[in-house]
């Protein structure tokens, strides 16, 4: 819009020193800070009413401002459309847009020039360089605007400091912007991705470096850390001699792969090994180093998990061989055949098992039978007794718990369905599962997950089931002592193991198994079993079954003289244990603790070493529990297994 001017010309003087006076306060101010200063200075300086800087969004053709002075006082989250207001000719405009007066009889349509009782107007574009609107400087006074020189003098002098200030904050939050997409980007990594310089100071690395390293990215000067010291010794002796190889180098773009396996030291105090590639960069004629750790997350999840499978699968071993020897069913007797025909129509299945057997039959020899010919047998059959440990201590065995989740849990453990994971579980002794955790183990049996204690994350497992007992389950749930959902969920698949007695002639190649087995440990060369042998294995009762007959043939061997046995002395007897201790024998001390230990021993296969509770060795032999498990200390006991 022309406007004629016939004002006289600012002198120099009052042009500075006007100027001085706007300029007061923003010289040491930046951003908002500095638009508030501005806008509140010309709007004082100047006597106009209302005076704001706005930032420009093309896409939604609208002006936001960064600060508004009017009235004498800021007002905040001031944004408008720009179409039908004075700013719209005004962005357009080539250097100052100026209305004196009527503003709003020209611009009808802008209620907001009525709420300001705006009368006129003036505006300057804030352009780049390149002509591109950044936005715009902007005046409105409730009066006619005199003094058009003064105005225009200063609105292109801070125009201009407005349009820098403008875009300094433009090319700051691209800037900003580009970091975050680097940090997103180095950080979304698996790689752990570590800068350090000639010195070997680490001067940054991304999260998953610092997250899994044993180093304190929290110090004020990260510089403090060293790149030795995230690694062992000897492999920061082969990672220097890369370094000199790297820098021998004469690619514009130097790189090594790391054919070593560098050990480096993670938080949890474990010294990992990781793939890693080194190269560098130079910045301001100096040099970094970009180490790149592989995979280091999936390195360090799956480096512990296998270390805990490890430890667990190499524990079981041990246990196996030491119980076992030989994974074998012996025997041929039809009940047994038949038993074992069960075996290999199931054990191909991922059904759930149930098998029922008088205590010391093999019912976990059974189970290991059934892992080892399904398609599991690759993975762990993980077993726990359910009568072996406290009610208390049952939960966190088979699901785990989170560190702290109860007293003395001090760190995470992962439970034994965790570590059955794709595998098999045997639960022996099931009918002795407390009330409380049968419900869990049918929610794992129905959906597959359970929460471990204190976590409220729910884990997702693929485990099959085989249970064991030796009590009448049915009989159980009629005395409310057994989910009667749990009960059918488990007898999908049952199979009774047959006592010792109903086998047969099994007992004979049984007990000579056994004989041969110890006699060839114990150095007794070879023993035979007599015909009157044969007679008195088959008259004897077997009410411990084939753990009884196991434990009777080690001692059988451990006695006999030059290849001989004598059952008769071994079996006991109600005839023979009147003329062993006749009532005028006095006994020894020796004597006392090994009747004392046999006794206990006759307990503990009793309750299928059960030390407490119910049905317990402590309750039949009326003492505590704590008395039974010292006494089981000192006098050497330990648990013998069937190897059937």
């Amino acid at each position: 819009m022309e406007i004629k001017n016939t004002e006289k010309e600012l002198s120099t003087l009052d042009r500075l020193d006007l100027l001085e006076k706007i300029s007061s306060g923003t010289n040491s101010a930046l951003g908002k800070d500095f638009f508030k200063v501005l806008v509140k200075n010309i709007s004082e300086v100047l006597g106009l009413y209302g005076v704001w800087v706005a930032e420009f969004f093309e896409e939604e053709n609208k002006l936001k401002a960064l600060a508004l002075y009017a009235g004498g006082k800021y007002i905040e989250n001031y944004e408008y459309q720009i179409k039908n207001t004075p700013c719209e000719p005004a962005l357009s405009w080539q250097g100052v847009y100026f209305i004196p007066q009527d503003v709003i009889s020209l611009f009808p349509k802008d209620n907001d020039l009525e709420s300001f009782n705006a009368v006129g107007y003036i505006g300057l574009a804030l352009k780049d360089d390149k002509g591109n609107i950044l936005g715009h400087l902007a005046a409105l006074h409730n009066k006619k605007i005199e003094n058009r020189n003064k105005l225009f003098s200063v609105f292109n002098v801070f125009g201009s400091r407005a349009k820098l200030e403008l875009i300094r904050i433009k090319n700051e939050k691209i800037i900003s912007e580009n970091n975050e997409k680097i940090n997103r980007l180095l950080n979304g990594s698996f790689d752990g991705i570590i800068e350090f310089n000639s010195n070997l100071k680490i001067t940054q690395l991304n999260k998953i470096a610092s997250d899994s390293l044993d180093c304190d990215v929290e110090k004020d000067d990260i510089q403090e850390l060293n790149i030795k010291d995230i690694m062992t010794k000897d492999s920061f002796s082969k990672f220097s001699d890369y370094i000199i190889k790297l820098n021998e180098l004469k690619d514009t773009l130097p790189y090594l792969k790391i054919s070593d396996k560098l050990f480096f030291r993670f938080k949890d105090k474990k010294d990992i090994p990781i793939e890693c590639s080194l190269s560098y960069y130079l910045h301001n004629q100096k040099k970094y180093y970009i180490l790149i750790l592989r995979e280091i997350h999936n390195f360090n999840y799956y480096t512990v998990q296998i270390d805990n499978l490890t430890k667990e699968s190499e524990f079981l071993k041990d246990e196996l061989n030491s119980i076992y020897g030989t994974s074998e069913i012996i025997g041929k007797s039809k009940v047994l055949i038949e038993s074992l025909k069960l075996v290999n129509k199931v054990a191909d299945s991922n059904t759930t098992v149930l098998l029922t057997g008088e205590t010391g039959t093999g019912k976990e020899l059974f189970a290991r039978a059934i892992h080892k010919n399904s398609p599991r047998n690759k993975n762990l059959l993980v077993k726990i007794n359910c009568a072996a440990l406290p009610p208390q201590l049952i939960e966190s065995e088979l699901f785990g718990h989170e560190k702290g989740a109860f007293t003395g849990a001090n760190s995470k453990r992962e439970g034994k369905f965790s570590l059955a994971d794709k595998g098999s579980i045997f639960l022996d002794e099931i009918g002795e599962l407390p009330l409380e955790l049968q419900a869990k183990l049918l929610r794992v049996i129905q959906e597959g997950e359970f929460d471990p204690i204190g976590s409220s994350e729910t884990k997702k497992v693929d485990v099959r089931i085989i249970a064991a007992t030796n009590r009448n389950l049915y009989d159980e749930v009629s005395k409310g002592n057994f989910r009667e959902d749990l009960y059918y969920r488990l007898n999908v698949f049952p199979i009774k193991i047959p006592s010792l007695k109903e086998r047969g002639t099994d007992i004979i190649i049984l007990a000579d198994y056994f004989i041969q087995i110890y006699a060839h440990k114990l150095n007794k060369g070879k023993i035979k079993l007599t015909e009157r042998d044969h007679q008195l294995l088959m008259d004897y009762e077997w009410k411990g079954n084939v753990r009884e007959l196991q434990n009777l043939m080690e001692r059988a061997v451990i006695t006999s003289s030059e290849g001989k046995l004598d059952l008769s002395i071994i079996l006991p007897t109600v005839n023979k244990s009147k003329l062993i201790n006749p009532e005028n024998k006095v006994l020894t001390y020796n004597d006392l603790k090994a009747l004392e230990k046999s006794n206990i021993l006759k307990a503990l296969e009793k309750t299928n070493w059960k030390i407490s509770g119910e049905n317990s060795a402590s309750e039949i032999l009326k003492i505590p529990s704590t008395t039974l498990a010292s006494k089981i200390k000192s006098l050497g006991i330990k648990r013998k297994f069937i190897t059937e």
